[in-house]
């Protein structure tokens, strides 16, 4: 395609460009018979409602304590 073609000759070749790879795309190979997404290991019970562990809540209440003593410790000095 010469760089002097118009707009109309160059959208042309755009749009028959997409064209051709669209159609080149393979299509996802299927997956194999038989074979499932999960494994066959069993769920452990109790676990489906928690969000967080023991120890991440250990560790945000550890960080809201320090952060609490910054603010007492600040607002009883009065220095930033």
């Amino acid at each position: 395609m010469p760089l002097c073609a118009g707009t109309g000759e160059l959208a042309t070749a755009c749009r028959r460009l997409l064209a051709e790879t669209a159609a080149d795309a393979a299509p996802p190979a299927p997956a194999a018979p038989g074979r499932t997404k999960w494994s066959g290991k069993p769920k452990r019970p109790g676990r489906e409602g928690r969000r967080m562990s023991l120890a991440s809540w250990t560790i945000l209440a550890c960080v809201v304590g320090v952060v609490a003593l910054y603010a007492c410790s600040t607002a009883t000095t009065g220095t930033l």
